[in-house]
């Protein structure tokens, strides 16, 4: 039976406005206790500071949103209410074009306060864009549009979905997954945010994964093809892709990810709208012109996105790594892509990889406490805490803030060193205060809409003030727990692996306001450049207040002791913090930091320019380690290189950079200034490699950011006091028929189990 390309049409776009509505109504549910006035990352002081280091116009283009024109927790309520009330415009077709718009203005507008990277809001931005060049809906009863849509404009949305489904099978696919043909199993439990039918998807037979991959392989790397094979193979694509994301809505919560994948599948039904189904004149007709030449220019940044998935999709063209291309015209097309990514019209998808390791998971447990004694698990509403945290069903509502958790658990963070790399809309993550230590920060405050959203009154009303004085978070090794102890409602199994936040209270807590472009990371070129407050350090010009004599005569002599020996690296950073308040501490650290800009830009051209000697290192990264290590030897060494920095480089070319400027000299001032986000990520890697034998870092290929590279020595060299053993109490080995299973014997800290 074939339907009239009108209602489909029809149907899609009004079945688009019901995923706006899930969308805006899951931001409106969070953005007290995340991006308002008392959230964990507040949007009014981040404008506050985009306003003072960004002066110009151009503010609006690289940081696009509504919330220019007010940030006020009023003002977000009154602008997601606007998107809800235009997404029940859409769903009714009154003024279906206008509502479209709005729609989508709205969505962009909370773009830079949540940095939207998930592939769902990749997909909605993406699906948002094209729905604006469809034909206007008709109202309610008729649920048609008023004609058929152009065919280029068909096109896009096929290759839409085709493009979607194809970025996660070319991740999970590849040859590693014979490594794994039952990754699905220990997926079921490893996942972000498991449902109870995943939990107990996990305890079927291994045969029953196989097929379930065998059948996601048939969704995701033969079904995206048939979309362009004609009406009836596009027909059971349809059918593969929406059946898949049935199962995948069931076993795992990502929000209305797979709702907005099946709404996608429902132009596949119309036999008569596409490129490959209609003749070619029909592209040519006038009124297809302005659409014909949108599409044309964003398909080829949609097929090179195929390239990246979504954990780097919106940085990878601000990787470093495009400055040292010699072609002109790549660069060329990389910055015009580069213009478009704050419009989010382009994306990359796919996440998994291939080899999900064992089932076991990675979770930050936040515990309140009056006396900083006895200590209190704060139950999360939706992330597991202990053995008795039941998995729940919640999706198309997506908590944000807790699937973000997850990762920081596992050691993925935006205020990491590996930010360069997965990076989203700004820059001004790249702190000394990680997400989870202002999360804890909230947590102190009474009637705080964080401490509301993550712990339930009971237990904050049983703390004096209605707030715990103390708030610690730790992370814990979650497996499933054995059959009998489920029977007893116990779900998990659950060993303590470390501390991720150390006790904090209201007198100690850090300064949670955003940092100046100076800290940006130093692999971040692109928005380092486009500061108007840089632009002497980029000129090579150093310099030249009070605060340098006061760097050079009060804070180095201080650090000097870790120098050559990373050993003394947490007795100096405690003389350090008790020598220098928070604030003193924050000067020191720009002038360091534009200390080093200033002698990256007289290296730079060395580097990636023509001037000779050349400068030989991997990365970007590795010449900003280098003036680091640099100015690690004192005020004369750097003078002298700033004077000639070509001596310097000859040096560093004819000693190698390995010995010239040594980790421990080039990471120091890191080591000094950020102590425990390096902690972090030693903590994190230790705790994968002693669980399952995580591999180290490959080297870098394609302009990856070299600060990522830099997390492997740092892993072997950073000095922690602990036993290995605190690490993961868990470890498992893969048996030879892919299942994990813990692991009986010995193992040591660079195992690595295959």
């Amino acid at each position: 039976m074939h339907f009239p390309p009108t209602l489909i049409w029809g149907v899609f776009l009004r079945l688009l406005g019901l995923v706006y509505l899930l969308a805006f109504a899951s931001l409106s549910l969070d953005a007290p206790a995340s991006i308002g006035a008392r959230g964990v990352l507040p949007i009014a002081p981040l404008l506050s500071r985009i306003r003072q280091d960004f002066p110009s116009w151009r503010r609006f283009v690289w940081f696009p949103t509504l919330l220019w024109l007010g940030a006020s927790d009023r003002r977000q309520r009154l602008l997601l209410g606007a998107g809800v009330l235009a997404s029940l415009a859409v769903m009714a077709g009154i003024e279906s074009r206008a509502a479209l718009v709005a729609c989508w203005l709205v969505l962009l507008s909370f773009d830079t306060a949540y940095d939207m990277a998930f592939p769902w809001e990749c997909a909605l931005f993406e699906a948002g864009f094209l729905a604006l060049m469809l034909p206007a809906l008709t109202p309610l009863p008729s649920l048609e549009i008023a004609h058929a849509p152009l065919p280029v404009v068909a096109w896009a949305c096929r290759f839409l979905v085709a493009r979607i489904l194809f970025g996660f099978g070319k991740t999970k696919f590849t040859r590693e997954a014979s490594r794994d043909p039952v990754y699905l199993k220990s997926y079921m439990l490893a996942q972000p945010l498991p449902t109870p039918a995943g939990y107990f998807a996990f305890h079927l037979p291994a045969w029953v994964h196989r097929a379930a991959l065998a059948y996601m392989a048939l969704g995701e790397l033969v079904a995206p093809f048939l979309i362009f094979a004609g009406p009836l193979p596009r027909l059971a694509a349809a059918g593969i892709i929406a059946s898949l994301m049935v199962g995948i809505q069931l076993t795992g919560n990502y929000g209305y990810f797979n709702v907005l994948i099946i709404v996608l599948c429902v132009p596949l039904l119309d036999a008569h709208a596409s490129l490959f189904d209609r003749p070619l004149l029909d592209v040519h007709h006038p009124a297809a012109t302005g659409a014909t030449i949108i599409i044309a220019f964003l398909a080829v940044g949609w097929v090179l996105s195929l390239l990246v998935n979504n954990w780097v999709t919106r940085n990878w063209l601000n990787w470093p790594g495009w400055h040292a291309i010699p072609s002109r015209a790549i660069r060329w097309v990389a910055a015009f892509y580069r213009a478009l990514s704050p419009f989010r019209v382009v994306h990359g998808y796919g996440i998994f990889p291939p080899r999900i390791g064992p089932p076991l998971r990675w979770l930050p447990v936040i515990e309140g406490s009056d006396d900083g004694e006895q200590w209190v698990v704060l139950r999360t509403p939706y992330q597991q805490c202990d053995e008795l945290s039941r998995p729940r069903f919640f999706a198309p509502r997506f908590p944000r803030m807790d699937h973000g958790i997850f990762y920081e658990g596992g050691g993925l963070s935006h205020s990491g060193f590996v930010g360069p790399l997965i990076s989203s809309g700004h820059r001004y993550r790249f702190d000394r205060v990680t997400t989870l230590e202002r999360l804890a920060t909230r947590l102190l405050e009474p009637n705080s809409p964080v401490a509301t959203r993550f712990a339930e009154p009971s237990q904050l009303s049983a703390f004096a003030g209605g707030a715990p004085r103390f708030v610690r978070i730790r992370v814990r090794s979650f497996t499933a727990a054995a059959p009998e102890d489920r029977a007893r409602g116990r779900w998990w199994q659950c060993e303590d692996a470390g501390v991720l936040v150390p006790p904090m209270s209201l007198a100690s807590r850090s300064d949670t306001s955003y940092p100046t472009p100076e800290f940006f990371a130093w692999d971040e070129i692109y928005w380092r450049r486009r500061a108007p407050v840089l632009d002497a350090a980029h000129a090579g010009i150093a310099p030249a207040d009070d605060g340098v004599d006061k760097f050079w005569s009060n804070f180095f002599p201080e650090v000097l002791p870790a120098r050559d020996d990373w050993s003394y690296l947490a007795t100096t950073v405690k003389r350090v913090r008790a020598r220098f308040t928070a604030a003193e501490r924050n000067a020191h650290e720009r002038t360091f930091r534009l200390l080093i800009a200033a002698l990256g830009a007289r290296l730079e051209p060395h580097f990636l320019g023509t001037r000779e000697p050349r400068l030989i290192v991997p990365t970007w990264f590795d010449v900003g380690m280098l003036a680091s290590a640099i100015v690690a030897h004192g005020r004369d060494s750097y003078e002298e290189a700033m004077r000639d920095p070509a001596s310097v480089v000859v040096r560093a070319n004819d000693m190698t950079f390995v010995t010239f400027a040594t980790f421990e000299q080039g990471m120091l001032f890191e080591g000094i200034f950020r102590y425990e986000t390096l902690a972090w990520h030693v903590r994190a890697a230790r705790r994968n490699r002693r669980a399952w034998g995580d591999e180290p870092l490959a080297a870098p290929t394609g302009g990856v950011p070299g600060s990522v590279l830099m997390l492997t020595p740092l892993v072997e060299r950073f000095p922690l006091d602990e036993p290995e053993a605190a690490y993961a109490p868990v470890r498992f080995e893969q048996r030879a028929d892919g299942v994990w299973a813990e692991y009986a014997g010995e193992m040591s800290l660079a195992a690595s189990i295959v």
